[in-house]
């Protein structure tokens, strides 16, 4: 029987940690109160239990994600809205009747003859 057992009798098994492993486990045994063994199985037992924990975890994760997805989603689709009633304004401006000018009073143009040179200020 379980019972019967003593600790010399219990299963052993050899393992071999990765460097700085034992000395973090050896601290987190002292500060719950327990042998590093102690400490090794609680560990242990706790990845058995913790998978559904787990799972629920990351569905909630998931879920969270994909709502602050959503509302990102939701705020671009705003932005553009805005962006093409402005540039719906700006086309409207810029489609003139023949004509007329698109540039007001005083706004430096380039005259046709005189490229760069010619730039002049409309009266």
């Amino acid at each position: 029987m379980a019972e019967d057992r003593t600790p010399q009798d219990a299963d052993k098994y050899i393992v071999r940690f990765p460097e700085g492993m034992r000395e973090r486990l050896k601290n987190l045994a002292k500060a719950n109160n327990r042998t590093l063994n102690a400490e090794i199985i609680a560990r242990l037992q706790a990845s058995f239990t913790e998978p559904a924990q787990g799972v629920d975890r990351d569905v909630a994760i998931a879920s969270s994600t994909a709502e602050a997805m959503l509302k990102a989603l939701d705020r671009a689709n705003e932005h553009g809205k805005l962006l093409l009633k402005k540039v719906e304004a700006i086309e409207a401006r810029l489609i003139q009747p023949e004509g007329t000018s698109l540039f007001k009073a005083g706004t430096p143009t380039v005259q046709q003859s005189g490229g760069v040179e010619g730039l002049t200020r409309r009266k």
